[in-house]
Order: C-alpha cells, then structure tokens, then sequence
C-alpha cells in the first residue's frame, strides 16, 4: 500500500524527467526524500521557481498533467483539484485528495521568486541544498511553531 510520501516520491520523479518550470523543491518532504532517509511522512510539496506569477495557470496544467500519469500508472486511483490559485503572498496554492487505498489530502505550493542560488539538481529536478534546507526550517518554526518543524531541524544535528 503506497503511503502520502510514496506518492509524492513518484511526483517528483516526474518532475526528475521533465522540469519545463525550473521548479525547485524546498520544504519538508524534500529534506525528508533527499536528505534525511525518509525520517517523517510528509504531507506535501513546496516548491519556488524564478518565472513570472503569470505562468502560475501553466504550472498547475502541468501539476494536473503529473497527477493524470500516476492515474495512468496506477499509482493512484483518482484525484480530485481543491482549491488553488494565487495568494497575497506571491504564492500558488493546490489542494488536492489523492485516492489510493484510504483518501489522502495534501497540497502543493509554489513561490514566484527573483534568483535561486546554488540548487542542487537531480535529473531535471533542482533542490536546495541542505543548509538553505535547514534555515528555511528554523525560520518556519519561529513563525508557526509546529512540532513538525523541529523534528525536522532535529534531525540535521542527530
């Protein structure tokens, strides 16, 4: 039985194999797949890229497009789109139920930002390294001080 993590892991790889976005993984999923041997299930994807916010409507054709083939793959037996569109705060937001054994609900969200620096790359997927990683974390938990958060920072030093 896939779990969320799984399914987001395969999400990815498509990506590995065609980024016409440039989107650059960031967040908690992407420390978790890439960096620290799948230490906690999370629960969704988070990505910036440096394209304009006018591309946000290709962008999420595109993430349907990903959905359509892990449908395909039978990796998922459906999808249903929530929610999405762009927020005040210079970011699109999907939400998104994922059948597969049980239904599981995440989201997708997407920066518009002006450079990215130094990202790692994987196929043509690219990611930031583990130190942007593990600021980007610390700064996440000053601002919402989820649990979630230091169990991620937690694991950097373990």
């Amino acid at each position: 039985m896939a779990k969320i993590l799984d399914i987001l892991q395969e999400f990815l790889h498509e990506i590995e194999q065609d980024n016409p976005y440039k989107l650059i993984g960031k967040g908690g999923t992407i420390l978790s797949l890439f960096y620290l041997d799948r230490h906690r299930e999370s629960e969704d994807l988070d990505f910036d890229t440096t394209l304009e916010r006018s591309q946000y409507q290709n962008i999420e054709s595109y993430f349907i497009s990903i959905l359509e083939q892990l449908k395909s793959r039978k990796l998922i037996k459906s999808y249903i789109k929530g929610k999405s569109g762009l927020a005040a705060t210079n970011r699109y937001h999907m939400n998104i139920a994922l059948e597969t054994y049980k239904t599981f609900h995440t989201k997708i969200d997407v920066d518009f930002v002006e450079t990215a620096k130094s990202p790692e790359k994987k196929g043509e997927l690219l990611y930031y390294p583990i130190e942007r990683l593990f600021i980007g974390k610390l700064i996440t938990f000053i601002a919402r001080k989820e649990f979630k958060d230091i169990v991620n920072c937690a694991n950097f030093v373990a």
